[in-house]
């Protein structure tokens, strides 16, 4: 029997909350003690809880610091905020102090807090890259201190996990130009590798690619994350997803009784073992009602039905004429035609889409199915045939495009 969990769908959930987690934390960390790391899936998979469950368990002598970078929209922003970040973990060393006063001093006569950088003789480039070579030495002096041996021993390692990367940089891009946004790719890839002690966290729900495929227009051509170990955390594995919708049907008390088990096997699978999905379900549950299956599957369908719902699923409609452009509608016909059958090959698709797409070559549709399954709208099977990545967005999407309603 699980421990009784409360719902709490949206807010920040304590490392113990965080359930089915743990292999791939532990995965990361093992990754992290050779390089960074980028991690992209879709919005409410659980990147944000899986950083915030790490930065609460630290290895020995790791420390760690974390942000949501989609606020900041201008390179200064960006750097005020990694001042902000790292002073208090800066003041923790009196060597660093000593090290570092130069630049402390120089902050504040900036008033760097309010981002008024143009007062100081740095960039914000010099100023990142200062802070980061202060971060760096101070994990050699903390090394030092614990071991007497900063050459042979992997020692103090320091981890800023940055929520949302990508959106920063589209947001620095569109304010700054496109110049700003490949110069603060190509400082963050310098300052990773320069840093040895330093290691970063990025995630990400828009797909790098995007942001880098406008760049590449606009003549930037590095590869600023080929050092990094790109990771997809995906769904909970299925029984820590069942375990979770039971602990929660413990935990808000709802009328189902012994058929509690049968029912968290329902919900999980419902909402593709998302956690965040779980928990939003079972929140929307009737108090006053014997829960079933039946009850269950209309209250998921009442609820994605919503024009006025707050499940969010219009972002992956919504999304496709900013990052798909001129293919915009002929993703939206691939999609179309997953949603109406799946799995689905290559040919099916290309026999679906061609009547509304009659000069579709299959190097365009290759294309166009590459970028949906890096984007995690859909996945390639072993046996090459497409499916949804999660069949609560394929729910979604017959309802939202009029197709035959079906609950998978």
């Amino acid at each position: 029997m699980p421990r009784p969990l409360r719902c709490n769908p949206g807010g920040t959930l304590s490392p113990e909350e965080t359930v089915g987690r743990e292999e791939f934390i532990a995965h990361l960390w093992q990754v992290l003690r050779g390089q960074s790391v980028y991690i992209n899936d879709l919005r409410r998979i659980g990147k944000t809880q899986i950083m915030l469950a790490m930065r609460a368990a630290l290895p020995l002598h790791w420390h760690a610091a974390h942000c949501d970078l989609q606020g900041f929209h201008s390179a200064d922003e960006f750097v005020a905020g990694l001042y902000d970040l790292t002073y208090a973990h800066l003041d923790q060393w009196a060597k660093i102090k000593r090290l570092g006063s130069a630049l402390v001093e120089e902050a504040r006569a900036a008033e760097f807090e309010k981002v008024k950088l143009k007062s100081s003789q740095r960039t914000w480039k010099t100023w990142a890259q200062q802070i980061f070579s202060e971060v760096n030495q101070s994990m050699e002096l903390e090394t030092a201190r614990q071991t007497g041996d900063t050459e042979n021993s992997s020692g103090a390692k320091f981890v800023f996990f940055w929520d949302e990367f990508p959106f920063m940089l589209d947001n620095i891009a569109q304010r700054e130009g496109a110049n700003q946004a490949m110069e603060m790719l190509d400082c963050v890839r310098k300052m990773e590798a320069a840093n040895p002690n330093i290691r970063l966290v990025l995630t990400g729900s828009i797909g790098l690619h995007h942001v880098l495929k406008e760049l590449q227009q606009k003549g930037y051509h590095n590869s600023p994350l080929n050092r990094f170990s790109h990771e997809q955390p995906g769904p909970l594995p299925t029984a820590a997803a069942i375990e979770l919708a039971h602990a929660l049907l413990l935990g808000e008390q709802l009328n189902c009784a012994h058929m509690q088990p049968v029912l968290a096997q329902s919900i999980a699978r419902s909402v593709g073992y998302v956690g965040f999905y779980i928990h939003k379900l079972i929140a929307r549950l009737p108090r006053e009602r014997t829960i079933t299956r039946q009850l269950v599957e209309t209250t998921l369908r009442n609820e994605i039905s919503k024009l006025d719902g707050d499940w969010d699923l219009a972002h992956y409609r919504q999304r496709l004429e900013k990052y798909y452009g001129t293919e915009a509608a002929l993703a939206l016909c691939i999609l179309d035609a997953v949603a109406g059958q799946q799995p689905i090959d290559f040919a099916q698709i290309k026999r679906e889409v061609s009547g509304q797409q009659p000069e579709l070559s299959s190097d365009r549709l290759k294309a166009v199915l590459r970028l949906l399954v890096q984007d995690h709208y859909l996945v390639a099977t072993e046996q090459n045939c497409y499916r949804y990545y999660l069949d609560l967005i394929r729910s979604w999407w017959r309802i939202e495009r009029q197709l035959e309603v079906q609950l998978v």
